[in-house]
């Protein structure tokens, strides 16, 4: 009998936990991305970004996330939100921006470290099926070599025409990783233009100046503005050379574009500009022969008034005399 007791006392229990515990515990797991970082050549007394991304599939109740850094690695990152925060309700995904700092007087080698984030339940809400705190966690594993030699490295992601506009000039942009340790942008690019079917070469320019540069250990976008005014809308080809540190072609890409027609007064000025000299020339040359005409038209007033006044001045004159002689 105690036996047939003690079974349904486990069964209750076993049942406890699957409708009440299990629950919350796949309420407070969480993801991780990225689970590992990776930097190669960090320069000692550098600093740079990386960003963890914590995710849950089934986002019900705040979640209260502790952030634990160890190993060698441990003083070296800071975060924005503090080291504990509360990843709030409805989020399934939350991004944590961390700042790597790698002390000046750190010596060359490789450190490791780990980064646990661990997070549970917040039960001060009273949230439905949230009665205790449940925690969960998460590691992201930590590898830094430092270096004291500078390096200037990228590899291109992606290129395209940022803005193409008839009678502008056109701006590329150059989607750069940055694999060295130092802020980069490219040492210079040729851009080569070809008509709509490749075949005939309307200009080549080489341009050295660049709008922005790519962080450390990360992606981004570099512009590059083209001299070269873009004559008609329509479909073009740009061959793109890029070159990086030392003069070293870095990639070379074929990239179509199509450039979209002006808008605005001076866009159809620049369109029609000999139509336009043309009329400005004869509208210059009207203006002129009426301001000669009026002038001339005022002379002849003034002489013919003059005039008109001296008969005047004569005829009373005359009437002034023949009335003394009586």
């Amino acid at each position: 009998m105690k036996s047939l007791f003690d079974r349904f006392a486990k069964y209750i229990i076993f049942l406890s936990v699957i409708f009440f515990v299990f629950p919350l515990i796949t309420r407070a797991g969480f993801g991780l991305s990225p689970g590992n970082i990776n930097i190669n050549n960090a320069l000692r007394g550098s600093s740079f970004e990386k960003v963890f991304v914590i995710s849950r599939s089934d986002p019900v109740g705040n979640l209260i996330v502790t952030v634990e850094p160890l190993g060698d690695t441990a003083e070296w990152f800071q975060f924005d939100r503090g080291n504990k925060f509360t990843y709030p309700e409805g989020e399934k995904q939350f991004p944590i921006k961390s700042v790597v700092t790698i002390p000046g007087g750190t010596p060359n080698g490789t450190y490791t470290g780990k980064i646990r984030f661990s997070g549970s339940m917040d039960t001060t809400g009273n949230t439905e099926g949230a009665s205790v705190g449940i925690t969960m966690g998460a590691l992201a594993d930590i590898s830094v070599t430092v270096t004291d030699k500078e390096i200037k490295g990228f590899r291109l992601i992606g290129l395209q025409a940022e803005k193409a506009v008839e009678g502008e000039p056109l701006v590329l942009s150059l989607t750069l990783e940055n694999t060295g340790n130092v802020d980069i942008q490219p040492s210079y690019i040729i851009a080569e233009l070809f008509d709509k079917f490749y075949k005939l070469q309307l200009a080549t320019f080489r341009v050295s100046k660049f709008n922005g540069s790519v962080k450390v250990a990360s992606s981004g976008k570099v512009l590059a503005t083209v001299p070269w005014t873009i004559p008609d809308a329509g479909n073009y080809w740009a061959e793109v050379s890029i070159f990086g540190d030392q003069n070293q072609l870095v990639a070379k890409e074929k990239l179509p574009f199509d450039a979209v027609a002006g808008t605005g007064l001076l866009a159809f000025v620049d369109k029609n500009s000999a139509i336009y000299f043309i009329m400005g020339g004869v509208i210059i040359f009207l203006i002129i022969i009426i301001v000669i005409f009026a002038i001339l038209l005022i002379n002849t007033r003034n002489k013919q008034t003059k005039e008109l006044a001296e008969m005047t001045k004569h005829l009373m004159k005359l009437v002034k005399n023949k009335n003394g002689r009586k």
